[in-house]
């Protein structure tokens, strides 16, 4: 494409849409378009924020009985549900020109599903390429997404996403939601932690949870909310020195963290590589046996119940 013909798709490209629940966060997105990526811990809600449906009847109901009467009519004229990833992708290939909600809860079982055995967090490069494909046919895509076990009750950040950093890189939106009280399970907060088309939002979104339904309630700046962690734990010796061999990242090389025990104790290679090996037993680390990343080690989230003279000896 020359420089011409990328402008004209800029200017035909369809425009963002408001999201109808939650004005305050279409005011600090300006709305919805593109690939949006939104992450949190387990229960947190984010099903519930996209208006999603549950193999439970109790929670649709209660879902449902959130919007307007006319609300089960327009889902049978317009929405469809799939756990095959196969017919998923099919239905939304033959889908008609007119532009369609994509939402994909969650990223991460889809990525175990197109896995074949595999190393599943390599397939999330693929779901999101998708995803990126069908945004560029003109659809809204909304990927929901896990978060690490060691992020549960905090500030979110953009590194928030559970897998492969093509999850901030390919989102218009990277957002998140989070309990910002510890011990207040009704208080949540939508957070922008990556924009792509517009300024990073100096504000979040705070929602109050009644039954099934989200309610809005008011903008906080971000960075006054309180973290929500419960106390923690004293870290084992080795999660210190995995920390400063990993830094931001989920995946690094048996080298790194060999080099980083050698810094970290002034040991030999040798009682070095004993370290990996503990610390793969604590599973504190998981070895990769396929994909681009074969051979490397991946992070694995907080260990609870572990001391911190739980395993080890001195050299």
């Amino acid at each position: 494409m020359n420089h011409d013909e990328v402008l004209m798709l800029a200017e035909q490209r369809p425009p963002a849409l408001p999201v109808p629940m939650f004005p305050l966060v279409s005011q600090i997105t300006a709305g919805i378009s593109g690939v949006w990526v939104l992450g949190g811990e387990s229960d947190v809600g984010k099903t519930t924020f996209t208006e999603g449906h549950f193999f439970d009847k109790g929670a649709n109901a209660g879902i449902m009985a959130c919007h307007d009467s006319g609300l089960r009519e327009r889902a049978r004229d317009y929405m469809s549900v799939f756990q095959d990833s196969d017919e998923f992708r099919a239905h939304v290939g033959a889908l008609p020109v007119r532009r369609a909600l994509i939402v994909i809860d969650h990223i991460q079982l889809e990525a175990e599903r197109s896995s074949s055995g595999g190393d599943s967090f390599h397939q999330i490069d693929g779901v999101m390429k998708v995803a990126i494909d069908w945004s560029n046919a003109g659809h809204i895509v909304l990927v929901l997404s896990q978060v690490p076990r060691n992020f549960y009750g905090r500030a979110p950040t953009k590194s928030v996403f559970k897998g492969r950093s093509s999850l901030e890189a390919g989102a218009t939106i990277g957002a998140a939601l989070w309990r910002p009280e510890k011990g207040n399970d009704d208080l949540l907060q939508f957070v922008v932690v990556k924009p792509r088309y517009i300024p990073k939002p100096k504000v979040a979104v705070n929602l109050v949870r009644e039954g099934w339904c989200l309610r809005e309630v008011g903008l906080v700046p971000v960075g006054e909310e309180r973290e929500a962690r419960s106390p923690r734990r004293k870290k084992h010796r080795y999660e210190i020195v995995l920390d400063r061999a990993y830094g931001e990242a989920q995946v690094t090389t048996n080298t790194a963290i060999v080099r980083a025990f050698q810094r970290a104790e002034k040991v030999s290679e040798r009682t070095a590589q004993s370290r990996v090996k503990e610390c793969i037993t604590l599973k504190f680390i998981q070895p990769i046996e396929d994909g681009d990343d074969k051979g490397k080690y991946r992070r694995v989230g907080e260990r609870e119940g572990v001391s911190p003279s739980a395993s080890g000896s001195g050299s």
